[in-house]
C-alpha cells in the first residue's frame, strides 16, 4: 500500500503533473494584472561631497583615535607585565612552569 509509483504510472504521474502546470502557467499569463501599479521608490539624494577642510578632519580624527587604541594596547601590555612580576617577587605565582620531574 505504501509503496512508491513505479514503471508506467511514474510516468502517467508525471505527465498529468506536467500537463497541469503548463496549464495553470498559460492561465496565469493570459489574466491581466490586477489592482493598482507598484510605484517606484524615490531614490535618496546623494551624500555632497566632502570639502578638503572636512576631509582632513576626519583623517586626523581617525589618526587621533588609531593613536589612543595604540597607547591603551600599551597600557594593558604594560599593567600585565607588571602583574606577573609581581606575582613572581612575592612568591604567589603558580608553579605551572616549573619542571613536572621534581618527584
Amino acid at each position: 500500500m505504501d509503496e512508491p509509483i513505479t514503471g508506467s504510472a511514474n510516468i502517467a504521474v508525471g505527465l498529468l503533473n506536467w500537463l497541469e502546470a503548463r496549464k495553470m502557467r498559460k492561465a496565469l499569463e493570459a489574466k491581466p494584472p490586477t489592482g493598482k501599479p507598484r510605484r517606484r521608490r524615490e531614490s535618496r539624494p546623494k551624500a555632497k561631497a566632502q570639502t578638503s577642510a572636512a576631509t582632513l578632519a576626519n583623517l586626523e580624527l581617525r589618526r587621533q583615535r588609531l593613536a589612543l587604541e595604540r597607547d591603551k594596547h600599551e597600557w594593558t601590555k604594560v599593567r600585565d607585565i607588571a602583574d606577573w612580576f609581581f606575582e613572581v617577587i612575592s612568591g604567589d605565582a603558580d608553579d605551572e612552569y616549573d619542571d613536572e620531574d621534581d618527584d
